[in-house]
């Protein structure tokens, strides 16, 4: 049944525990308020209540995402003013952060390349680990172009920057 489907959802999400369990007591709580209820009125209202509370819960997690990624990504001097720009909320921002660190990695010199690209790297692998599903993927993707770039000595920058558009 619906509640039955709602849980296995749940489960297999990609949530933190604390989460999960917040979930899952708002499924538990519609199924308090369905059970016996024949009104189709009433039962309407109280599932259209449980998705409000698991949306806000939703839209919570989000922001905290983004705010364990910013926190991370401003650990390290290279990408401290883009998880800045995350912080904040404003896309432009990002995008203008991201450029600076592809500048920034074009004029650094050859001999500082591979340093300044394991820094990088290790930096977003860490932030990708505050990340869900397809950011943490991109970001890990990311950190992986930037360690192979850093072993070889020598960036394809027109393929960086392909990554960082995406």
């Amino acid at each position: 049944d619906l509640i039955e489907k709602l849980e296995e959802e749940i489960e297999s999400a990609n949530l933190t525990p604390e989460l999960k369990e917040k979930a899952l007591e708002i499924v538990e709580e519609l199924k308090e308020k369905l059970k016996g209820e024949k009104s189709v009125g009433k039962n309407l209202s109280a599932i259209n209540e449980a998705k409000e509370k698991l949306d806000e819960l939703l839209k919570e997690a989000k922001e905290q995402e983004l705010e364990d990624i910013s926190d991370s990504l401003k650990e390290n001097e290279n990408t401290k003013d883009l998880g800045e720009a995350i912080e904040q909320g404003d896309p432009e921002k990002v995008k203008e952060e991201l450029e600076n660190i592809l500048e920034d990695i074009k004029d650094t010199e050859e001999s500082e390349l591979p340093d300044k690209l394991q820094e990088l790297a290790e930096s977003f692998e860490k932030a990708a680990e505050k990340a869900s599903d397809e950011l943490k993927e991109k970001m890990k993707e990311l950190a992986e172009k930037l360690k192979e770039a850093a072993e070889k000595g020598e960036i394809d920058m027109s393929e960086l920057e392909d990554m960082f558009d995406e």
